[in-house]
């Protein structure tokens, strides 16, 4: 076979016939170097006359040396990928027995447009799958950090002990309910009586045994919409929505007669002690004794104060 600067005739007609082909279409040697590229080809790829295929593209090169061998040696066409950059083609490779004057095989390409486009097609395909399947992990993420998120303000905003509001976040669903308009209801302020004693005799055990059975009380006691919260040590406050007084002063007194009733207490499973305690109460109105909860907390402390003084006098005579 003569040169690449000098070709046989028979090359330059193979080579003439392809130039006027309607699609991409390359001739290759036994070595994979390029004899000739048309103009369609010329225009859409970056194969140049003259370079050995397999080292200008890019992927596999091994892969590209391997099919190009097998055409060479097999009388059936087969598929080959050419990739160069984000681009990639589909060609169609067969060998051509040796030209007249030549002692060599060649190997043609002819590009395949419905093979490319389907190779396209399908690497679309897996990167938009890929790019679902990031984006389910990462919305999986985030409902999971808005959980804990969640999680970690509600624990912000819950007494442990007690699993009640703590005063804080008390305080502050008060007067949002009290800046509705219209508002009314009752702050009620709970003090314990004898709780000083109990943890001085039986330890802080008990104690907090009879906190977390006051606070359940307290729930049991009130209604879906009231607010009930520890407001720190053997105090507790309440708002109970609505207008009606007579039924706010129900819901008290029922509170009064539950929060006296002995509590059992059994230290390490050995026998039931029974531990006594009282509550004194003092009530504000809203919005007669105020319209933010820190001015009707301050009018039920005096008034729960005076209603323990009252009950100390009582007790004495």
């Amino acid at each position: 076979m003569s040169s690449l600067d000098e070709p046989c005739a028979a090359l330059n007609g193979l080579l003439q016939g392809i130039e006027r082909a309607p699609r991409s279409m390359i001739v290759l040697d036994d070595r994979f170097r390029v004899l000739g590229v048309n103009k369609r080809c010329r225009a859409m790829t970056c194969i140049t006359k003259g370079c050995f295929l397999p080292d200008v593209l890019d992927g596999d090169s091994d892969k590209t040396r391997y099919v190009l061998s097998q055409a060479l040696s097999m009388s059936m066409s087969l598929p080959i990928r050419l990739e160069h950059g984000e681009r990639s083609w589909t060609f169609n490779v067969w060998r051509i027995d040796p030209l007249r004057d030549g002692d060599t095989p060649l190997i043609m390409m002819a590009y395949d447009a419905a093979n490319t486009m389907a190779a396209r097609l399908s690497k679309v395909e897996h990167a938009h799958e890929s790019v679902t399947r990031r984006l389910v992990a990462t919305e999986t993420e985030r409902d999971r950090l808005r959980r804990a998120a969640k999680r970690l303000r509600q624990l912000a905003e819950i007494d442990r002990l007690t699993g009640l509001l703590n005063g804080e976040t008390f305080m502050k669903r008060c007067n949002a309910a009290l800046n509705q308009p219209d508002a009314e209801g009752m702050f009620v302020f709970v003090d314990l009586n004898d709780f000083k004693p109990i943890n001085d005799r039986f330890g802080h055990d008990a104690g907090d045994h009879v906190l977390r059975t006051i606070a359940t009380r307290l729930r049991d006691e009130t209604r879906r919409r009231d607010l009930v919260a520890r407001l720190g040590g053997d105090e507790f406050g309440l708002w109970l929505d609505g207008g009606d007084k007579s039924n706010l002063r129900h819901i008290v007194n029922n509170l009064e007669q539950v929060l006296t009733q002995p509590i059992t207490w059994s230290p390490n499973g050995s026998r039931q002690i029974l531990l006594n305690v009282g509550a004194s109460f003092g009530a504000a109105f809203a919005p007669e004794h105020g319209r933010r909860a820190e001015q009707l907390k301050r009018f039920a402390d005096l008034e729960m104060y005076r209603h323990k003084e009252a009950s100390r006098r009582i007790m004495r005579a």
